[in-house]
């Protein structure tokens, strides 16, 4: 990304990308993350059963008792469901 005096050139921070159409630093989106230091073109999308801290730098698998919703957050498995955690869905017991 280009610094605001035009002087310089500088990284994109952790949990953000540089957008090419723009010049300009994005958040990556839910359920993708960067934590590339030297700054990153793109954001890589966290596997089935996990999803990003706040920061969108790293991507958690989900511990168990927990599943990966539909909105890429982790949620607790409702009654009589379980899961050993890192999971997309629970299972019956």
């Amino acid at each position: 990304m280009v610094s605001a005096d035009h002087k310089a050139c500088t990284p994109c921070a952790t949990g953000f990308f540089e957008s090419g159409a723009n010049n300009t630093c994005e958040a990556c989106p839910l359920d993708y993350s960067s934590n590339d230091p030297a700054g990153a073109t793109a954001c890589a999308p966290c596997g089935e059963g996990s999803a990003t801290n706040d920061g969108r730098t790293q991507c958690n698998a989900c511990p168990p008792g927990r599943f990966e919703e539909a909105d890429h957050t982790c949620a607790s498995c409702p009654a009589k469901l379980a899961s050993g955690g890192g999971l997309a869905s629970c299972v019956l017991c």
